[in-house]
């Protein structure tokens, strides 16, 4: 005998079920099952076949509602996941960009190369890499991307210390590491361009001071040996040359009275 109010809670149930459990009762013989005015001649009592539909409902729920947390949970790490990338690239004390590879126009570049050049956002992305170079580094880079840069190679790479121009035409040295990627699903680079112009200044102040010292040690010694004003004449100049790099030094005397530069010491 037909019991119309659990048949109905039955269907009721199916239709409630989500999807995956849906397809699992989409045979014709499932269906068979679900549609009989009576289920006596299956061998179970009909209250147990609702409860059997029933609990496979409330599985099925389960299952979905855990694969949509998990489905959830990937996407907000993913989201994460990108946005410290983002912040890693934008708040970077060093000056980063990304360019296309195949045009070297600028596609995104952080707050510190905008300080560090003086461009603003917007004229970065009209600008290609080579308009932040001086005019007489053309050659060079124009032959180090043919020969090496041009070459997608995954890892990172150090391309050497380069002069860059500023938007106030002011040069810097930069030592540059760049890296192939994929930006946006096109080939591009990212890279790092560590502004070494300071550094370089003070190197270059220090070994300027260590070759005066060189010179004053050598001098004052021809002075302590008390040789004569041509012999210490000569070490001076030759001083000059071996440690400043000179190609010639040379040292006169004026003779007021004859009114002639005469030649003291050569080197």
């Amino acid at each position: 005998m037909e019991i119309p109010f659990i048949h109905w809670l039955t269907r009721t149930l199916l239709a409630l079920s989500p999807v995956s459990f849906r397809l699992l009762l989409s045979s014709m013989r499932d269906l068979a099952v679900v549609q009989k005015p009576s289920w006596e001649t299956a061998g179970y009592p009909l209250w147990f076949k609702v409860l059997a539909v029933g609990g496979c409902s409330v599985w099925g729920w389960v299952f979905a509602l855990r694969r949509r947390a998990r489905t959830h949970s990937l996407a907000l790490q993913l989201q994460e996941s990108a946005e410290q990338s983002r912040l890693f690239f934008d708040k970077n004390p060093h000056a980063m960009w990304v360019f296309d590879w195949r045009t070297r126009a600028f596609l995104a570049v952080n707050e510190a190369a905008v300080k560090q050049y003086g461009f603003t956002h917007e004229e970065f992305q009209g600008m290609t890499v080579d308009s932040i170079r001086p005019s007489e580094e053309t050659a060079r880079f124009v032959e180090a991307w043919q020969s090496t840069f041009c070459r997608l190679e995954e890892g990172l790479r150090n391309a050497g210390t380069w002069k860059h121009k500023r938007k106030d035409g002011t040069l810097i040295d930069v030592e540059i590491t760049m890296s192939p990627i994929h930006f946006h699903q096109k080939p591009a680079c990212l890279v790092l361009a560590h502004d070494i112009t300071e550094r370089l200044k003070a190197q270059q102040a220090l070994t300027e001071r260590m070759r005066v010292a060189a010179i004053e040690v050598e001098v004052g010694n021809a002075l302590i040996a008390s040789n004569g004003l041509h012999a210490i004449l000569c070490t001076y100049v030759e001083s000059l040359v071996r440690h400043l790099d000179a190609v010639l030094a040379r040292i006169w005397t004026l003779n007021e009275d004859a009114k002639l530069l005469e030649l003291q010491a050569s080197a």
